[in-house]
């Protein structure tokens, strides 16, 4: 298919500059409906992205991160890739792109990739949530969730991650400025699952595994969510 592989490498280069309204539609029309994926959500420390790793790496799914993409972007602009420096991009970007900015470089790197089904990390607006099931053959979103912030912090701490906050306060304060700026209550309320990280590291990867055990056990999630090769 000449044209398709033509239509999607007009986005290959990866600039937000380019995000022009022509590409936008070409990429709706190339892609849609051609990928499975599942994502996660949750706020910070939450262990959405072990939980998503896990189920890359243990079921061959190839996987993006919402917030390597806000990495690269501040790297092709020669910015310290702060949280705080990574907000402003992001609020910048999304006034500049729209709010489905993420959802559509979510779906551009799947197709440059030939992917046919993905997992993804983070992801942050309803609008990018929107967005995916809109193209997507399938979308499966996972709630992971921890009922005290105070362990969500500690994680943070132990990864030690320039970019996470020091302190408790700060922790937060950040926390509170993530779920205002992303709207994050509303995308967790669109989740399809709930995964409680209150647990081990080990207790975690069983809520993964059970829940990919309950996606596969549904006909229609058999038919449309499909493990690698």
């Amino acid at each position: 298919m000449p044209i398709f592989r033509f239509l999607v490498n007009v986005g290959k280069s990866f600039n937000p500059k380019r995000h022009t309204i022509f590409a936008i539609l070409v990429w709706e029309l190339v892609m849609k409906k051609r990928i499975d994926a599942i994502a996660t959500v949750g706020p910070i420390g939450s262990g959405k992205d072990t939980v998503i790793e896990y189920i890359s790496k243990k079921y061959r799914i190839p996987m993006i991160s919402i917030g390597d993409i806000a990495v690269d972007m501040a790297r092709c602009e020669g910015i310290d890739p702060t949280r705080d420096n990574l907000h402003m991009l992001t609020e910048r970007t999304i006034k500049r792109c729209g709010q489905q900015f993420f959802s559509k470089e979510v779906l551009r790197r799947a197709a440059n990739s030939g992917w046919k089904s993905l997992a993804v990390a983070g992801l942050r607006y309803p609008e990018d949530v929107a967005m995916l099931r809109r193209l997507c053959r399938r979308l499966v979103v996972v709630f992971v969730r921890t009922s005290k912030p105070e362990v969500r912090f500690e994680r943070l701490r132990r990864r030690k991650e320039p970019r996470d906050p020091r302190t408790f306060q700060e922790f937060v304060a950040q926390d509170g400025k993530e779920i205002r700026m992303f709207n994050l209550e509303k995308t967790f309320e669109m989740s399809d699952f709930v995964i409680e990280n209150d647990g081990t590291l080990k207790e975690l990867y069983q809520e993964a595994d059970a829940l990919i055990g309950e996606v596969f056990q549904n006909p229609g999630a058999t038919k449309n969510m499909r493990v690698r090769n």
